[in-house]
């Protein structure tokens, strides 16, 4: 998972001690938690937070122990391996969102498959980047992973 640097804090916090490893990117400003392979797939879409997904996307990490530099280890990897519990990590997000964003208030705006205003839609996502977000009527959206994200 990459975060972007305003969020990191507030995730970390959520954790409480429960993060596994974490790299820290000085330069794009990002920090990236490992989750086992897949474990993120049925996750509802979270604004601002990329899942990486094997074959699609390079991870770029420090040299084992390193805690300097513009690449490094924010928390070193575990001798068993660098993940953090998929569970916790969904749920300290979601507290780091609404912690740095605050709660999604309900929004009127046009659906934009069938033009209609709503207010209790489902956020779909459509194109990367931060604000490619679109909401849609529940009518029209598909449910990402079977999973309607609501306001």
């Amino acid at each position: 998972m990459r975060v972007p640097a305003p969020l990191a804090p507030a995730v970390l916090d959520a954790l409480a001690g429960r993060s596994g490893a974490v790299v820290e990117d000085t330069v794009d400003r990002l920090y990236t938690w490992f989750v086992p392979p897949g474990a993120a797939a049925p996750w509802p879409p979270l604004h601002g937070v990329a899942v990486l997904s094997r074959g699609s996307t390079a991870v770029l990490v420090p040299p084992a122990g390193q805690r300097w530099g513009a690449l490094r280890w924010l928390v070193l990897p575990e001798p068993d391996g660098p993940w953090t519990d998929p569970d916790a990590l969904e749920q300290a997000l979601t507290v780091g969102l609404a912690t740095t964003v605050g709660p999604r208030r309900p929004v009127t705006a046009p659906c934009p498959g069938c033009g209609r205003q709503t207010a209790a839609g489902a956020l779909v996502p459509a194109m990367p980047g931060p604000d490619a977000d679109a909401w849609a009527c529940t009518a029209c959206a598909p449910a990402p992973h079977g999973r309607a994200v609501t306001p």
